[in-house]
């Protein structure tokens, strides 16, 4: 929650003129990062499985 706060604030502070920019680019940061945790979990699996 705080830090979907910081994300508004942030937004507010440098893309007042363009609001739906603003969402999309949000919106693109979340998708890259969820998919780099996914492919991370991945790794960090098959690694343990490997080893393991």
């Amino acid at each position: 929650m705080i830090l979907e706060m910081n994300q508004g604030r942030f937004g507010d502070l440098f893309f007042v003129p363009f609001p739906s920019l603003d969402d999309i680019y949000l919106n693109s940061i979340e998708l890259l990062v969820t998919i780099l945790f996914y492919l991370f979990n991945v790794v960090v699996r098959v690694m343990l499985m490997g080893f393991l």
